[in-house]
């Protein structure tokens, strides 16, 4: 994904590569618009590449690996509380028990 795959403007965003390798859009909340903003400036003091890159070090502005970003943002749910299966579920479905 790079910047210009982003359309605030539209309130959506190309996803060139998702399931069956199929090109679709997708919408974007205002919420999700305001949570990506920081970041949306702060790419621009690293070198031209993909939206979501590696921030420091020899690798400075590739691609970040799904499976990096994957071990980092379970690391930080852990880290702020959060159960490592909330990271694939939206809501919760358990009933109370009694």
């Amino acid at each position: 994904m790079v910047e210009t795959d982003l359309d605030k403007q539209r309130g959506s965003v190309l996803v060139r590569h998702g399931k069956n390798d199929r090109r679709r859009e997708v919408g974007m909340d205002a919420w999700a618009w305001s949570a990506i903003a920081p970041w949306v400036a702060d790419r621009l003091q690293v070198p031209v590449g993909p939206l979501f890159c590696v921030i420091d070090g020899p690798t400075r502005g590739r691609a970040w690996s799904a499976s990096a970003a994957r071990v980092e943002l379970r690391a930080i749910a852990l880290k702020a509380g959060s159960g490592a299966g909330s990271l694939r579920t939206s809501c919760d479905t358990r009933t109370p028990s009694s």
